[in-house]
């Protein structure tokens, strides 16, 4: 199971989110490597799902919103996502969800989060990010996929690992 870590900074805007986000990611990946954090390289895959080349075992997928971000470690991949809870505009639904995941929603905006989550988690945690659309896969039909939804402090934060695991 992943590690989540989540951390509210209030005024905090999205470049000071990210900066944190990296340096606690460096952070762990040091502990769970054993090297020293400065010596940690830092790349990008193909697609932009960040790594650190010499601490291969290590997986980290970060994400912030509003004035939060949640950082998801694991020794396998895993991506994370998440949204501050708000009224959203259901037009989106239709045209980002499929119509299982339209079904499923209806007009409850907990659960339009709770696809929007796990939808951008999935596309982290197969590193494809979000060159494929959101409607080209349904969440609901990922059977070797597990999803975790937590609700903190007003956002939804959620979790994508390989079921086996």
């Amino acid at each position: 199971m992943p590690q989540l870590h989540f951390e509210v900074f209030p005024g905090a805007d999205t470049h000071t989110l990210s900066v944190r986000g990296y340096d606690l990611a460096r952070e762990f990946a040091a502990d769970a490597s054993g090297l020293a954090a400065e010596l940690l390289r830092f790349e990008r895959a193909e697609h932009g799902k960040p790594y650190f080349s010499n601490a291969p075992e290590f997986h980290f997928s970060l994400s912030h919103s509003g004035e939060a971000l949640a950082l998801a470690v694991h020794n396998a991949p895993v991506g994370v996502d998440i949204e501050r809870l708000r009224e959203p505009d259901f037009r989106i639904a239709r045209r980002y969800f499929t119509r299982d995941e339209q079904e499923y929603i209806g007009k409850d905006s907990v659960r339009f989060f709770e696809i929007w989550t796990k939808k951008e988690a999935y596309l982290k945690y197969t590193g494809e990010g979000l060159r494929r659309t959101l409607n080209s896969f349904s969440v609901t039909e990922q059977a070797d996929v597990v999803f975790t939804n937590h609700t903190r402090d007003g956002y939804m934060v959620t979790t994508a690992q390989r079921s086996s695991l």
